[in-house]
């Protein structure tokens, strides 16, 4: 059976962490306390805190391609423009009247 610690580590496992660190004599030290295993292997990148746009851009990016991979883990691929038109391509009803009528009188 898994403790909390190990529920919520899981959980965050896809997400990013980010903190501030001081380089000092060639190691990155970060200012908090880190919720990693000894020996964890990660993946650094380095930002100068001064250049924000660059970094806000790239964190939007990652959070996009997360959320993009959960909901396909939910729902799959989501089909391809050739995909949908032979789907469409089979119906041969109004969609404007289907929308209409699903509305009933408003």
């Amino acid at each position: 059976m898994r403790t909390a610690k190990q529920a919520l580590r899981r959980y965050n496992s896809d997400m990013a962490i980010q903190f501030e660190a001081v380089y000092e004599k060639g190691v990155l030290k970060p200012l908090r306390p880190l919720d990693l295993a000894e020996n964890e292997r990660v993946v650094v990148v380095i930002k100068d805190s001064r250049d924000e746009s660059d970094y806000d851009a790239i964190q939007k990016a990652a959070f996009m391609e997360r959320i993009r991979k959960e909901m396909e883990s939910y729902t799959g691929p989501a089909p391809t423009l050739e995909e949908v038109r032979k789907i469409t391509a089979r119906d041969t009803g109004s969609w404007s009247d289907e929308i209409i009528a699903s509305r009933g009188e408003r």
